[in-house]
């Protein structure tokens, strides 16, 4: 956040980031009854610590919930969606999709990081555009999410988002066992 002065708590600051909080609610398409729980997924634990504020709480919890909400979601999805696939190749494609990798450019694409509180040396140092950090922001944002709305709206924000990916990924064979490409092949080529 680029701040008109040093204290995070100015009027100016905090319209300033009420400004942002906002606008990423409205790329996001999700409204936050408690704009707090939004504000806290995107603060990195550099701000907390070179704040020296004890009021202001970092990422890491909603990140943790947040990965294990994402986690169901996809394994409801992929269970459901790819009905006759063996377990072996939905932890394929569920461990591609939650990968950092592929959070990261979700979070890119949300251009996430410019919503991101983080200290001066994190910043300096390229932090806004780290793959650990963005994905592990977005983890905590699908938490804000799920405290906020609840498990159903979560669901529809997270394959909103993660969907194409999802179809991707099982596109990709070399995921998929041998065997199963084979059979897919025959049926697709012979009927």
């Amino acid at each position: 956040m680029n701040e008109k002065n040093k204290d995070p708590d100015s009027r100016d600051n905090k319209k300033h980031r009420a400004r942002q909080l906002t606008a990423l609610q409205n790329r996001i398409k999700v409204k936050f009854k408690e704009k707090s729980l939004l504000n806290n997924s995107l603060v990195h634990r550099s701000y907390v610590n070179e704040s020296g504020n004890g009021k202001i709480e970092d990422n890491e919890r909603l990140e943790y919930l947040g990965d294990s909400v994402l986690g169901l979601i996809i394994n409801e999805y992929i269970y459901n969606r790819f009905y006759d696939y063996p377990e072996g190749d939905l932890a394929k494609i569920k461990s591609a999709v939650v990968s950092e990798t592929t959070l990261a450019k979700i979070a890119r694409e949300l251009n996430l990081g410019s919503f991101l509180l983080m200290g001066k040396g994190e910043e300096l140092s390229g932090g806004r555009d780290r793959t650990s950090i963005l994905a592990n922001s977005f983890e905590a944002l699908i938490g804000a999410v799920y405290l906020d709305s609840g498990l159903k709206n979560c669901r529809k924000f997270v394959l909103s988002l993660l969907k194409k990916d999802i179809e991707r990924i099982d596109s990709m064979t070399y995921l998929r066992d041998p065997k199963t490409t084979l059979q897919e092949y025959v049926q697709k080529k012979y009927r």
